[in-house]
């Protein structure tokens, strides 16, 4: 697999050319491999509210984001050509941000092997990803999205 770096350029990459919000909002990709990613983004002027704490929105977007881009970097690097789509996400916000939205994902890599053999077998296959966006290591809010992955043609 390639070196963690590297992939976190190019799926910056990815989301800055097909996704104008990802830009927009000036989500970096700080740190990625086979099995977690962290976004981050920053609040001030670009991803506030008129509380100046981060939009709602741009919570959702950034914690959406990277478990879309965590399901999507591994099928890049298992080579497995597939859409990747959040077909269900539910979030719940605890406490406002205020400086920089935080979210990180894990994969454990026995549930990722599962659903890849399902994908492979069905060409077809969901998996859940749970994202904490967090600041100053307090988790803030929890996305929880259903991932639907498709083989491409």
């Amino acid at each position: 697999m390639e070196n963690d770096s590297r992939m976190a350029v190019q799926l910056q990459k990815i989301i800055y050319d097909t996704i104008p919000l990802g830009k927009a909002s000036q989500l970096q990709v700080a740190e990625l491999n086979a099995n977690s990613i962290r976004i981050e983004a920053p609040v001030p002027g670009i991803n506030s509210n008129i509380h100046n704490t981060a939009f709602a929105g741009s919570i959702y977007s950034a914690c959406a984001l990277t478990a879309w881009g965590l399901v999507h970097n591994r099928l890049l690097q298992e080579e497995i050509k597939a859409e990747v789509v959040i077909a269900q996400a539910e979030i719940k916000y605890e406490k406002p941000i205020l400086k920089n939205i935080i979210a990180h994902a894990h994969l454990e890599e026995t549930g990722f092997l599962e659903f890849k053999n399902k994908l492979l077998k069905k060409g077809k296959a969901r998996l859940s990803v749970t994202v904490k966006a967090s600041e100053d290591d307090t988790i803030q809010a929890q996305l929880d999205a259903n991932i639907a992955v498709l083989l491409a043609s």
